[in-house]
């Protein structure tokens, strides 16, 4: 038996998917992102793919033979089904779970927590206890944001914002969720 006619295993349910190396142009994007990266398969490198941003697929350039089938298959093995809206989940038609949707939920998940890290910078993010949403601080400078780094710091100099939570000082991952869950950006 060749190595063509063997088949390749399969990628595992707890594989770890990641994209790396983003380049992201939002000027560019005006259908679908605009951007490259590098896809690693359990800490290998797999393939290149990228979108011009003038809507279609997706462009892979694989380093490994049939990966794209095989995240398509791992896709829809693993991903959500989700559906684009009531009519379509009334008729049972979900939306594609394929490598493509899965780059882009990928990507989605990195602007995101970009997006955020990059407001944590300079402004303190907060929910309120008796009002829905996620709030915001005007700009801090980075003097006051690295003393409020200091949880010795932090009683004194933000009694009088009226918050519940404050993102900023949460866990990242638990911070994303309420992020998210607040309506800031929706993937």
């Amino acid at each position: 038996m060749t190595t063509e006619t063997m088949e390749k295993p399969a990628i595992a349910a707890d594989a770890k998917i990641e994209l790396r190396a983003i380049k992201y142009a939002a000027f560019a994007s005006e259908e679908t992102s605009c951007f490259e990266a590098k896809v690693y398969l359990d800490g290998l490198f797999v393939a290149v793919v990228s979108n011009e941003g003038r809507g279609g697929c997706n462009m892979w350039h694989t380093k490994a033979p049939g990966i794209e089938e095989k995240l398509t298959a791992w896709a829809k093995a693993n991903e959500p089904v989700e559906y684009l809206n009531a009519e379509y989940k009334a008729n049972n038609d979900p939306m594609d779970r394929d490598a493509d949707s899965l780059v882009d939920r990928l990507l989605t998940e990195w602007l995101v927590l970009r997006d955020m890290r990059r407001a944590f910078k300079t402004k303190l993010l907060f929910t309120k206890a008796d009002k829905p949403g996620l709030y915001e601080t005007t700009s801090i400078k980075a003097p006051m944001m690295a003393k409020l780094a200091d949880p010795a710091n932090r009683a004194a100099m933000v009694p009088n914002i009226p918050h519940d939570r404050i993102l900023n000082w949460m866990p990242e991952a638990e911070a994303l969720k309420v992020y998210l869950a607040n309506g800031k950006r929706e993937f």
